[in-house]
C-alpha cells in the first residue's frame, strides 16, 4: 500500500464564503488531503471495519503530520467542519467505501437543513 502524501497544507480564506464554498476551495488547494483520507479509509475497510467515524481518520492524519513531518502540534490545519464533506467525497471517489461512514443531512445556516451533493459536476 502506498504511503501518505504529507505535503504542506494551503489554507484558504473562509470569510464571505459558505462552509461548502470554503470546503471546495480548500479541497482544490489541497488535493493530497483527499488522497491521504482515501488511503486511511481503505486501510480501515481492508482491515474489516464496517463502520468508521470520519473524525477518527482526520485525527489519524493529524497524528501522522505531527509525528512524520515535525510540524508543531496545532499547526496542521484540517478543519473539522469539512469532515462531513470529505466523508461524502470519499464515498463518491471510491464507491467501495459506501456504508463505512454515516452520512447525515448537512446543516446550512442556523435555521434550515438541506442535503448537499458535495463536489457535484459543474
Amino acid at each position: 500500500m502506498s504511503q501518505l502524501q504529507l505535503f504542506p497544507i494551503t489554507q484558504v480564506e473562509q470569510k464571505g464564503r459558505t462552509l461548502e464554498e470554503a470546503f471546495r476551495a480548500f479541497h482544490e488547494a489541497n488535493p493530497h488531503i483527499l488522497e491521504n483520507l482515501l488511503h486511511l479509509a481503505r486501510i480501515a475497510r481492508d482491515a474489516g471495519c464496517r463502520r468508521m467515524g470520519i473524525k477518527a481518520i482526520f485525527e489519524e492524519l493529524r497524528w501522522n503530520y505531527n509525528i512524520l513531518t515535525g510540524v508543531p502540534q496545532g499547526e496542521f490545519k484540517l478543519n473539522n467542519n469539512y469532515s462531513s464533506y470529505y466523508a461524502r467525497l470519499l464515498v463518491k471517489t471510491d464507491p467501495s467505501l459506501e456504508g463505512l461512514f454515516e452520512l447525515r443531512s448537512l446543516k446550512a445556516g442556523a435555521r434550515k437543513r438541506i442535503i448537499v451533493e458535495t463536489c457535484k459536476e459543474r
